[in-house]
């Protein structure tokens, strides 16, 4: 009897043991799995969460807002879309001005503030990325011509390299400075109507205001002056740059004048107080170029540091640094609608971006030099180029085509102009001494 009991107790608490073994045996399995669970369904969200958000990122074409901007950390994208990146010192420096009345768009001393670093961005774009823009200023449907012919009508010689070339505004004349420190007005004859010497250095670049009375340039000298086109007669000399002044331009109103220099600056003046409004300090090379939009609302500078920058004129804030030339940038220019930019440079290569969103858009590639200058046609429809290669191209900016090469100078092109009044007619300089009027054929 005891036997018995005792191998029931036996049988009982073996049964009891095994069922407590697979009890813990279950748990252990339970543990483990539910972790597993929920590691691969949190895999997933963040993956749909990423798959939302490059989605988003592709779909938004707005301008980029600058003063939504709170965060300092890089912002990265795929790498087909720009890379956002804060831009560390780079900002203007406001110019205290003497007690003058308030000029229109340009703010008085007490409202231009120092820019923090932190609010401005830098658009990097990388080299395949392209974005579709309307490219011709005109209203008319833009008619797609095959090819074009030159003819030289006229080819002036001179007994120093050209550096520099301006149209007037009515087209019927235009200004050469040059390496003898001295600036010449032409006829579109050809005729020599005055020669306007002043400046203690070579000229390097020269401009005529909107209104066609008065001229600009900017000399190895380290000043800018300003000439009654007229008379020739001096009427301002600028002075702040401590080197030489590599580049002029006039405002659309015809109120202020930008100077660039290859001290890496560039400098915003009243013209008729003589103030310097803003100082431009954003470049770590010479500033080779720059420009106003058409509305006057913002600066443009192109550097051999290899990025162009565009600036609000009013506070003088960097708003876009557009980078991917692989080369120094020579020449910058505006479309005529104010829509995109165009920049080349010693990378033999022509690029347009989009003034909004920075991005590239556009390459155009034929010269075997690096490139010096170049124009866009009234239009907005043409581009000319001028190269070190010792050429003049044309090209269709809608289609990206070369339409023809202008051959004959025979060293460096240094810059190329279109009549303001007739884009079938265009203007080159060079290192040959030579001064060329082409007439251009479109077909």
């Amino acid at each position: 009897m005891n036997q018995n009991e005792s191998k029931e107790t036996k049988k009982s608490k073996k049964t009891y043991f095994i069922s407590l073994l697979l009890l813990l045996l279950l748990i252990l399995f339970g543990i483990w799995k539910c972790p597993a669970n929920s590691t691969k369904e949190s895999a997933t969200n963040v993956l749909n969460d990423n798959d939302t958000s490059q989605s988003a990122l592709s779909e938004k074409e707005e301008p980029i807002k600058l003063d939504a901007i709170q965060e300092k950390k890089t912002i990265a994208s795929e790498p087909s879309k720009p890379v956002l990146k804060k831009e560390t010192n780079t900002a203007s420096t406001p110019i205290n001005k003497s007690e003058t009345e308030p000029v229109a768009s340009i703010p008085k001393e007490e409202d231009v503030k120092p820019i923090p670093e932190e609010e401005s961005i830098s658009i990097a774009i990388e080299p395949e990325q392209v974005e579709e823009i309307k490219l011709s200023a005109s209203k008319e449907p833009v008619v797609l011509k095959h090819s074009c012919t030159s003819n030289q009508r006229l080819k002036i010689n001179r007994s120093s390299f050209q550096k520099c070339i301006a149209f007037s505004p009515d087209g019927s004349k235009f200004i050469v400075g040059n390496n003898d420190d001295a600036l010449g007005v032409f006829s579109m004859k050809g005729t020599e109507i005055r020669t306007i010497a002043g400046h203690s250095g070579n000229v390097q670049s020269a401009a005529y205001s909107p209104n066609g009375k008065y001229l600009l340039t900017g000399s190895v000298d380290k000043t800018a002056k300003l000439w009654n086109a007229n008379s020739g007669s001096l009427l301002k000399k600028f002075e702040g740059h401590l080197e030489m002044v590599s580049s002029v331009a006039f405002s659309p109103n015809g109120k202020y004048i930008l100077t660039g220099s290859i001290d890496s600056t560039a400098i915003l003046w009243d013209i008729d107080s003589g103030d310097r409004l803003l100082h431009l300090t954003g470049h770590n090379l010479e500033v080779s170029d720059v420009a106003f939009s058409p509305n006057g609302q913002h600066l443009l500078t192109g550097s051999l540091d290899k990025t162009a920058k565009l600036w609000d004129s009013k506070t003088g804030k960097l708003l876009i640094t557009f980078k991917g030339h692989t080369h120094s940038i020579r020449s910058i220019v505006f479309a005529p609608n104010g829509k995109f930019i165009v920049t080349a440079g010693e990378d033999k290569t022509i690029r347009f971006w989009n003034t909004k969103t920075g991005k590239k858009f556009q390459v155009l590639k034929g010269h075997t030099r690096g490139i010096r200058s170049i124009a866009i046609s009234s239009d907005g429809q043409y581009l000319l180029s001028g190269s070190g290669d010792k050429t003049v191209r044309l090209w269709q900016i809608k289609n990206g085509k070369e339409m023809c090469k202008l051959e004959g100078h025979t060293k460096v092109v240094s810059q190329v102009a279109f009549s303001p009044v007739n884009d079938k007619v265009a203007v080159s300089v060079s290192n040959d001494q030579t001064i060329r009027i082409w007439d251009l054929k479109l077909e």
